[in-house]
Protein backbone atom coordinates (compact mmCIF):
# COMPACT_ATOMS: atom_id res chain seq x y z
CA UNK A 1 0.00 0.00 0.00
CA UNK A 2 0.95 3.41 -0.72
CA UNK A 3 0.47 6.29 1.09
CA UNK A 4 0.94 9.74 1.16
CA UNK A 5 0.82 12.09 4.54
CA UNK A 6 1.24 16.44 4.30
CA UNK A 7 2.37 19.13 5.76
CA UNK A 8 0.37 22.17 4.75
CA UNK A 9 1.25 25.98 5.14
CA UNK A 10 -0.80 27.82 7.74
CA UNK A 11 -1.81 30.96 5.13
CA UNK A 12 -5.72 31.08 4.70
CA UNK A 13 -6.66 28.60 7.66
CA UNK A 14 -10.03 29.16 9.03
CA UNK A 15 -11.02 31.52 6.29
CA UNK A 16 -13.30 30.40 4.20
CA UNK A 17 -12.87 32.81 1.06
CA UNK A 18 -9.40 30.84 0.56
CA UNK A 19 -11.65 28.12 -0.08
CA UNK A 20 -11.35 28.20 -3.64
CA UNK A 21 -7.18 28.56 -3.54
CA UNK A 22 -6.98 25.72 -1.38
CA UNK A 23 -9.23 23.57 -3.15
CA UNK A 24 -7.40 24.37 -6.56
CA UNK A 25 -4.08 22.71 -4.49
CA UNK A 26 -5.61 20.40 -3.00
CA UNK A 27 -6.92 19.12 -6.57
CA UNK A 28 -3.67 19.54 -8.23
CA UNK A 29 -2.51 17.59 -5.03
CA UNK A 30 -4.90 14.68 -5.83
CA UNK A 31 -3.81 14.11 -9.34
CA UNK A 32 0.00 14.15 -8.26
CA UNK A 33 -0.88 11.17 -5.83
CA UNK A 34 -2.35 9.37 -8.58
CA UNK A 35 0.73 10.05 -10.74
CA UNK A 36 2.42 8.80 -7.67
CA UNK A 37 0.40 5.49 -7.81
CA UNK A 38 -0.54 6.41 -4.39
CA UNK A 39 -3.45 4.46 -2.64
CA UNK A 40 -4.22 7.18 -0.42
CA UNK A 41 -3.84 10.75 0.06
CA UNK A 42 -4.48 12.79 3.85
CA UNK A 43 -4.32 16.40 3.67
CA UNK A 44 -4.65 17.96 7.68
CA UNK A 45 -7.38 18.29 9.87
CA UNK A 46 -9.44 22.33 9.31
CA UNK A 47 -7.91 21.95 5.56
CA UNK A 48 -11.38 24.14 4.34
CA UNK A 49 -13.31 26.26 6.38
CA UNK A 50 -17.10 26.20 5.97
CA UNK A 51 -19.48 29.29 7.09
CA UNK A 52 -22.61 27.29 7.12
CA UNK A 53 -23.87 24.22 6.40
CA UNK A 54 -24.52 24.73 2.86
CA UNK A 55 -20.49 25.70 2.54
CA UNK A 56 -20.07 22.46 4.17
CA UNK A 57 -22.34 20.09 1.75
CA UNK A 58 -20.92 22.05 -1.04
CA UNK A 59 -17.33 21.85 -0.66
CA UNK A 60 -17.50 18.42 0.49
CA UNK A 61 -19.25 16.96 -2.12
CA UNK A 62 -16.93 19.13 -4.70
CA UNK A 63 -13.98 17.42 -3.24
CA UNK A 64 -15.07 14.26 -2.84
CA UNK A 65 -16.81 14.03 -6.33
CA UNK A 66 -13.21 14.89 -7.57
CA UNK A 67 -11.30 12.46 -5.70
CA UNK A 68 -13.79 9.77 -7.04
CA UNK A 69 -13.22 11.02 -10.56
CA UNK A 70 -9.58 10.82 -10.51
CA UNK A 71 -10.20 7.18 -8.51
CA UNK A 72 -7.78 7.57 -5.22
CA UNK A 73 -8.72 6.96 -1.29
CA UNK A 74 -8.90 10.75 0.01
CA UNK A 75 -9.41 12.32 3.33
CA UNK A 76 -9.17 16.47 4.99
CA UNK A 77 -10.40 17.98 7.40
CA UNK A 78 -13.49 20.94 7.40
CA UNK A 79 -13.89 23.02 10.08
CA UNK A 80 -17.09 25.08 10.90
CA UNK A 81 -15.64 27.16 13.76
CA UNK A 82 -11.80 28.10 14.42
CA UNK A 83 -10.08 26.12 16.92
CA UNK A 84 -9.48 28.51 19.57
CA UNK A 85 -7.14 26.78 22.22
CA UNK A 86 -8.18 29.44 24.49
CA UNK A 87 -12.00 28.45 24.42
CA UNK A 88 -13.39 26.10 26.66
CA UNK A 89 -14.72 23.48 24.22
CA UNK A 90 -15.76 20.93 27.55
CA UNK A 91 -19.58 21.21 27.12
CA UNK A 92 -19.13 20.20 23.10
CA UNK A 93 -17.25 17.15 24.24
CA UNK A 94 -19.71 16.10 26.62
CA UNK A 95 -22.14 16.64 23.76
CA UNK A 96 -20.17 15.59 20.76
CA UNK A 97 -21.11 19.07 18.80
CA UNK A 98 -17.15 19.95 18.66
CA UNK A 99 -16.96 22.06 14.99
CA UNK A 100 -14.24 19.82 13.21
CA UNK A 101 -15.24 17.42 10.88
CA UNK A 102 -13.05 14.73 8.47
CA UNK A 103 -14.75 13.99 4.75
CA UNK A 104 -13.55 10.84 3.66
CA UNK A 105 -13.92 9.02 -0.16
CA UNK A 106 -13.17 5.89 0.43
CA UNK A 107 -12.08 4.62 -2.97
CA UNK A 108 -12.58 0.65 -2.24
CA UNK A 109 -15.61 1.13 -1.13
CA UNK A 110 -16.97 3.69 -3.44
CA UNK A 111 -18.45 5.78 -0.53
CA UNK A 112 -17.64 8.58 1.60
CA UNK A 113 -17.85 9.25 5.41
CA UNK A 114 -18.23 12.61 7.53
CA UNK A 115 -16.64 12.33 10.81
CA UNK A 116 -16.78 14.84 13.77
CA UNK A 117 -13.70 15.05 16.38
CA UNK A 118 -14.81 13.11 19.32
CA UNK A 119 -12.33 14.96 22.48
CA UNK A 120 -9.44 17.45 21.39
CA UNK A 121 -7.04 17.09 24.32
CA UNK A 122 -5.64 14.79 27.22
CA UNK A 123 -7.58 16.67 29.66
CA UNK A 124 -10.80 16.98 28.15
CA UNK A 125 -10.88 13.25 27.22
CA UNK A 126 -12.98 11.85 29.82
CA UNK A 127 -15.81 13.88 28.79
CA UNK A 128 -16.78 12.11 25.49
CA UNK A 129 -18.73 9.37 26.28
CA UNK A 130 -17.66 5.56 26.51
CA UNK A 131 -19.88 5.22 23.47
CA UNK A 132 -18.37 7.60 21.04
CA UNK A 133 -14.53 6.07 22.83
CA UNK A 134 -15.09 2.44 21.78
CA UNK A 135 -16.24 2.62 18.42
CA UNK A 136 -13.27 2.63 15.75
CA UNK A 137 -13.64 4.76 12.89
CA UNK A 138 -11.81 3.50 9.78
CA UNK A 139 -11.64 2.49 6.25
CA UNK A 140 -9.75 -0.98 5.06
CA UNK A 141 -6.98 -2.12 2.38
CA UNK A 142 -7.22 -5.97 1.49
CA UNK A 143 -9.01 -6.47 4.13
CA UNK A 144 -6.80 -4.69 6.79
CA UNK A 145 -8.32 -2.09 9.16
CA UNK A 146 -6.64 1.79 8.61
CA UNK A 147 -8.25 4.00 11.98
CA UNK A 148 -8.37 7.19 11.46
CA UNK A 149 -8.31 9.79 14.19
CA UNK A 150 -9.39 13.35 14.31
CA UNK A 151 -6.65 15.26 16.16
CA UNK A 152 -6.47 15.37 19.82
CA UNK A 153 -8.20 12.11 19.48
CA UNK A 154 -4.60 9.96 19.30
CA UNK A 155 -4.44 11.75 22.80
CA UNK A 156 -7.18 9.41 24.28
CA UNK A 157 -6.39 6.54 26.30
CA UNK A 158 -9.89 4.84 25.80
CA UNK A 159 -9.96 5.38 22.00
CA UNK A 160 -6.76 4.30 21.77
CA UNK A 161 -7.01 1.22 23.76
CA UNK A 162 -10.44 0.66 21.73
CA UNK A 163 -7.59 0.42 18.57
CA UNK A 164 -5.34 -1.89 20.25
CA UNK A 165 -7.53 -4.62 20.55
CA UNK A 166 -8.26 -5.03 17.19
CA UNK A 167 -3.92 -4.69 16.59
CA UNK A 168 -3.63 -7.86 14.73
CA UNK A 169 -6.50 -7.07 11.96
CA UNK A 170 -4.80 -2.83 11.53
CA UNK A 171 -2.28 -1.93 8.62
CA UNK A 172 -1.94 1.45 9.86
CA UNK A 173 -3.43 4.47 12.35
CA UNK A 174 -3.98 8.21 10.53
CA UNK A 175 -4.62 10.84 12.28
CA UNK A 176 -5.77 14.11 10.72
CA UNK A 177 -3.97 17.36 12.80
CA UNK A 178 -4.97 20.85 12.94
CA UNK A 179 -1.52 22.21 13.46
CA UNK A 180 2.40 20.57 14.29
CA UNK A 181 3.76 23.30 16.14
CA UNK A 182 5.55 22.03 19.35
CA UNK A 183 3.75 18.61 18.16
CA UNK A 184 3.56 16.24 21.15
CA UNK A 185 1.69 13.43 18.94
CA UNK A 186 5.05 11.32 18.57
CA UNK A 187 4.69 10.11 21.79
CA UNK A 188 1.30 8.48 21.38
CA UNK A 189 2.62 7.37 17.68
CA UNK A 190 5.51 5.55 19.41
CA UNK A 191 2.86 4.26 21.94
CA UNK A 192 1.11 2.89 18.84
CA UNK A 193 4.42 1.13 17.27
CA UNK A 194 5.50 -0.31 20.61
CA UNK A 195 2.73 -2.10 20.70
CA UNK A 196 2.51 -3.10 16.97
CA UNK A 197 0.86 -0.70 15.20
CA UNK A 198 1.86 2.12 12.40
CA UNK A 199 1.15 5.49 12.60
CA UNK A 200 1.14 8.32 10.54
CA UNK A 201 -0.32 12.28 10.36
CA UNK A 202 -0.81 15.22 8.20
CA UNK A 203 -0.63 18.92 9.48
CA UNK A 204 -0.36 22.28 9.09
CA UNK A 205 2.97 23.77 9.85
CA UNK A 206 4.46 27.37 10.26
CA UNK A 207 7.23 26.57 7.98
CA UNK A 208 8.13 24.39 4.91
CA UNK A 209 10.12 21.35 5.03
CA UNK A 210 8.91 20.10 8.28
CA UNK A 211 8.94 16.52 9.88
CA UNK A 212 6.29 14.11 8.48
CA UNK A 213 5.40 11.93 11.34
CA UNK A 214 5.18 8.11 10.37
CA UNK A 215 5.95 5.31 13.21
CA UNK A 216 6.59 1.76 12.22
CA UNK A 217 4.41 -1.32 13.68
CA UNK A 218 8.11 -2.38 15.36
CA UNK A 219 8.25 1.27 17.56
CA UNK A 220 10.81 2.50 14.79
CA UNK A 221 10.46 6.20 14.51
CA UNK A 222 11.20 7.19 10.29
CA UNK A 223 9.37 10.20 9.90
CA UNK A 224 11.22 12.54 7.73
CA UNK A 225 11.41 16.16 6.14
CA UNK A 226 12.17 14.79 3.03
CA UNK A 227 9.15 15.99 0.37
CA UNK A 228 8.31 13.96 -2.76
CA UNK A 229 5.98 16.68 -4.15
CA UNK A 230 5.36 20.13 -3.25
CA UNK A 231 2.28 21.89 -4.93
CA UNK A 232 0.89 25.71 -4.52
CA UNK A 233 2.61 28.28 -2.88
CA UNK A 234 0.98 30.35 0.17
CA UNK A 235 -0.09 27.76 1.58
CA UNK A 236 2.15 25.21 -0.03
CA UNK A 237 0.96 21.32 0.42
CA UNK A 238 4.20 19.07 0.89
CA UNK A 239 3.59 15.17 -0.03
CA UNK A 240 5.53 12.57 1.05
CA UNK A 241 5.08 9.06 -0.21
CA UNK A 242 5.09 6.02 2.00
CA UNK A 243 5.15 2.61 0.86
CA UNK A 244 3.68 0.17 3.64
Amino acid sequence: MKLITTTVGLNGRWLSRFNPKRMKFAKEAIVEAKKMEADILVLPAGYLFADNNDEFDRISKEMIGYAQSVGITFMFGIDREKKDIKKDWSEHVKNQSVPWFGIIWDDIKKESMVIRQRSISSNDQYLAPDSVCSEIIYITFNDQMIPILMCGEIFNERIKKTIMNYKEKIKIVIDMAHFGKGLRIWQPMSKFGNNGIASTCSTHVDKKGAVKYFFTSKGENISSDKIDKEIGWDPQIEMKLWDI
